[in-house]
């Protein structure tokens, strides 16, 4: 096998590029997939189709070879089709969600009637495809133009609209791979023997200069400008469309940034990811319920969140996001520091105030509006032992008619069969005008909270607790089938199977979906998606408040990411020793640091000051600028050097027909035509058993460099500038 380097080299590049890219994209999107599987997948693609394009020669040969890895492919995705499509739905949603808060187009689309958590299989066959079109333009024809154009092609979209950008790691590999791939496109295909050395030296000159600029211009401050809202409104104003922005937000905008329906119709089996999410501080420690979004109504087994018409009915003045007990009680603090802006705030129970520059959304969540990475709340640490009260005003009363009238909505026919099933197991509602020799314990009167731990109890015994859970058959009414027929759920299951139960029986509940954390006092936590939880909380009208509650059996253990990383302990240590602006518990109070809380540091202070200055936009363009001066330099230098390689050394046959080539290379750019004598040269070179003689050879270099000389003379300052250092065809 000839050009053993040049072969291995990009064979590695193909395989690093297509993962490289597929990483951004998922990275971009929260696309979860499974890196091992991807990998995997990749390498073995990778490595059948390099060699193929080595060893398969003939045309014919090589086109049959793609037929039938085409029959096979094509087979594969018709096997596998309803897990595909419902991998591509669940891909598809993840970008929407993202470009909804944007562009005029759904939160969602449903074209598989299977519900995926994961894109494994999705992205293995991007992988296949990708592997099939890098591996034939580098290993085979040596061309870089359609690795550059899907490239492009896959990058972009992380790129327009979004607020977050790709992971760094594959972020800059990707970039620096394309930008080695031009800069020693010239000698991959004159030279291909040594375009292998060549390419690794470039990569890791630009991997370097790459990690450099990425030092100074951290990805995390990455962040949406006034004049990208502003031609966004401008596009709007020209289609009449109307994207996800808007000044007066309404409960059904929220669609634009979360998931508003919990269908539990396809619940089944979901795998552990361990992607991080978040950092926790708080001074208290203890486990934590940090809720994103409660959820009010339920039907036709879905939980959605309120309607605008439902909200009108609210009292606009009464907040029930905010807590207190009743005295003079001491408040813990939590710090937050998120790996992106999300939309929402998470908030724990229960909370003092809601800083200024946040927005409570009726009372379904609170809006993270600039989409701070950092904040900082006060709140009063959760006990199942303590008493808690609202902060209630003279709306308190107006509020609780509201929780009644809303949060008790459950269909008929689900509030009979639950009822059933709670009195087959001992919890039933009270009896008037029952017999007076009836336990009065068990068909008196019961509070909210009575009810709650009745129904907490029974359902956390059902079945057992496992990620692996059944399909609902189809026609089934959820909380009844899993409370009396599935054998196992996970945290889903319970919480949404508690939170009809516990309407049924009168109890204003909600079904809410945030993060579960055990955080210890005073140090940093790891909050993972795998801390992703579902819990109840009801209403409970003599404390006037909403309380927690988690029916999910106590087999279920949180997952563990405290502060034993290196990486956390190194965030600790800077957040502790470097000043920080952070989102205090009112606009006109800084917060205080203390020797005991670490700081958190708010890259996103305040909207008219997010991303980056004047300053250091001039300074990223002189960097680039200078980097891109580097790149043309260094492939000027490289292609002179291989070039004087191939004119001074080796047989003097192989030199003349390299300077012949080169000398053909110049006539195009000018009206001189070669010379016969030149020409015979060149072909008793090329094609016959005589050996060129020194003289000979000194007469085409000596063409040459007239020739050179002459292009430059009679040219203008502009294309000598353009032969010199773009085409690099003159010294």
């Amino acid at each position: 096998m000839k050009n053993k380097s040049e072969f291995f080299v990009s064979s590695g590049v193909s395989l690093t590029l297509v993962l490289s890219l597929l990483w951004c994209f998922s990275s971009s999107f929260s696309v979860t997939a499974s890196p091992f599987v991807v990998v995997t997948s990749s390498l073995i693609f990778t490595s059948y189709f390099a060699l193929i394009a080595k060893l398969v020669k003939r045309k014919l040969t090589f086109l049959i070879c793609h037929l039938v890895t085409a029959a096979v492919f094509v087979f594969t995705v018709l096997f596998s089709l309803e897990s595909l499509l419902s991998q591509l739905n669940y891909a598809v949603n993840c970008v929407l969600e993202i470009y909804s808060k944007y562009l005029p187009c759904p939160t969602s689309v449903i074209f598989s009637s299977t519900k995926s958590i994961s894109a494994d299989y999705l992205f293995v066959l991007l992988s296949f495809l990708l592997c099939d079109a890098f591996v034939n333009s580098l290993v085979r024809i040596r061309r870089i133009f359609p690795i550059i154009i899907i490239s492009v092609i896959v990058l972009v979209p992380c790129f327009i609209i979004v607020d977050t950008l790709p992971s760094l790691v594959p972020l800059v590999v990707a970039v620096s791979l394309l930008f080695a791939l031009y800069i020693t496109s010239f000698v991959r295909r004159k030279n291909p023997a040594q375009s292998g050395a060549v390419m690794l030296g470039v990569t890791a000159v630009i991997l370097v200069v790459s990690i450099i600029i990425c030092r100074i211009f951290p990805v995390e401050n990455y962040k949406r400008y006034d004049w990208q809202d502003k031609m966004l409104n401008f596009a709007e104003n020209i289609t009449g469309l109307k994207g996800g922005q808007s000044s007066d937000l309404q409960i059904s905008s929220v669609g634009n940034f979360i998931d508003d329906t919990e269908d539990l119709s396809h619940l089944g089996k979901i795998e552990q990811q361990g992607k991080k999410v978040m950092r926790i501080l708080t001074d208290k420690g203890g486990t934590m319920y940090l809720k994103g979004v409660s959820y009010a109504n339920y039907s036709d087994n879905k939980w959605s969140i309120l309607t605008d018409e439902q909200n009108e009915s609210r009292p606009q003045d009464y907040n029930s996001f905010t807590m207190a007990k009743n005295g003079n009680e001491t408040t813990s603090s939590l710090s937050i520091i998120t790996e992106n802006g999300e939309s929402i705030m998470y908030t724990p129970y229960f909370t003092k105030e809601i800083p200024n520059d946040f927005e409570t959304v009726s009372d379904v969540l609170v809006k993270n509006k600039f989409k701070y990475v950092s904040y900082e709340l006060s709140y009063l640490p959760y006990s199942e032992n303590e008493v808690y009260y609202s902060s209630a005003t003279s709306s308190y009363y107006d509020y609780k008619d509201f929780v009644y009238d809303i949060y008790t909505k459950i269909p008929e026919n689900t509030s009979e069969k639950l009822i059933e099933i709670g009195e087959q197991n001992g919890i039933y509602l009270p009896r008037v005008g029952g017999d007076e020799n009836e336990d009065s314990s068990l068909y008196g009167y019961k509070t909210n909270a009575q009810f709650a731990q009745l129904v907490k109890d029974f359902v956390s015994s059902r079945g057992y607790y496992s990620l692996d859970a059944e399909h609902m058959p189809e026609g089934e009414d959820f909380p009844v089938w899993f409370l009396t027929e599935a054998k196992s759920g996970y945290c889903v299951h319970y919480a949404a199977a508690a939170a009809a139960m516990l309407r049924a029986y009168g109890v204003p509940t909600r079904y809410v979906t945030g993060y579960l954390v055990n955080a210890k006092a005073g140090e940093w936590a790891v909050v993972t998606s795998d801390n992703a939880h579902a819990w109840v909380e009801y209403f409970d009208d003599e404390m006037g408040c909403w309380i927690p509650l988690d029916a999910t059996p106590a087999s279920f253990v949180p997952a563990q990411n405290n502060s034993n990383t290196d990486e956390t302990k190194a965030t600790q240590e800077n957040l502790q020793t470097e000043p920080a602006t952070t989102v205090s518990q009112s606009a006109t109070t800084a917060a205080q640091n203390t020797s005991e809380m670490p700081s958190v540091t708010n890259n996103n202070s305040a909207k008219e000051n997010t991303g980056y200055g004047a300053f250091e936009i001039a300074i990223a363009v002189i960097i680039v600028l200078l980097l891109l001066i580097a790149a043309i330099l260094i492939r000027r230098k490289i292609l002179l050097l291989v070039r004087n390689n191939h004119f001074s050394k080796g047989r003097n046959n192989s030199r003349a027909i390299y300077i012949y080539r080169h000398i053909e290379s110049l006539g195009r750019f000018s009206n001189n035509v070669i010379p016969d004598e030149i020409k015979e040269i060149a072909l008793k070179a090329r094609f016959s058993s005589h050996t060129i003689s020194s003289d000979e050879l000194k007469m085409l270099m000596s063409y040459h460099d007239d020739a050179e000389k002459e292009l430059l003379r009679n040219s203008s300052k502009i294309k000598r500038f353009y032969f010199k250092f773009i085409l690099v065809l003159t010294k």
